[in-house]
């Protein structure tokens, strides 16, 4: 899974389909021939390679993911012993930025650009968002639409919020 992070830039996402419900024997009986099936062995996964959701939760998170942030419901685990999940690739500006109240080792001396609307409600929107913020950043600057944001050559390092996309859609 850690080859797998390094193909993704931070914030892509890992769309993953795997067999996850060690219940039923027949997945055994019809790969365990193979000798691909038994490299779980040296794991502890003596029976199968399987692992659970709540084991790929744990491993994901231990090699850079978020975990899994959704993930199909195993309601009918004999027809279907497989799950469907998405996790996200995460670093400390990822982080950060999806859970401002997390600790992170982010550089104090970033830049923020909050791209925003001039309707009411999303100008609250972006000034709880600047008040929040301000802790974590040594300069926020707002944009009132994407049309400003031509006019603004960030530098590298500099992150990057919209919420534009929350009053209409943009693409």
């Amino acid at each position: 899974m850690r080859n797998v992070r390094r193909l993704l830039r931070p914030g892509g996402y890992l769309d993953m389909m795997e067999i996850t419900d060690n219940g039923p024997i027949r997945s055994g009986f019809v790969f365990g021939s193979l000798p691909g099936w038994w490299f779980g062995a040296d794991d502890g996964r003596v029976l199968s390679p399987l692992i659970s959701c709540a084991e790929w939760d744990s491993l994901l998170r231990k090699t850079g993911f978020s975990g899994i942030d959704s993930v199909t419901h195993d309601t009918y685990r004999l027809p279907y012993p497989g799950s469907i999940f998405v996790s996200q690739a995460v670093d400390d500006k990822n982080i950060f930025l999806t859970q401002p109240s997390f600790p992170t080792t982010t550089n104090p001396q970033a830049t923020l650009i909050i791209v925003s609307t001039r309707t009411a409600s999303y100008s609250v929107l972006a000034n709880g968002l600047e008040k929040r913020l301000r802790p974590f950043f040594s300069s926020i600057v707002r944009i009132d639409s994407i049309a400003g944001f031509a006019s603004i050559e960030p530098q590298k390092g500099t992150a990057i919020l919209s919420v534009v996309e929350l009053d209409t859609a943009l693409f």
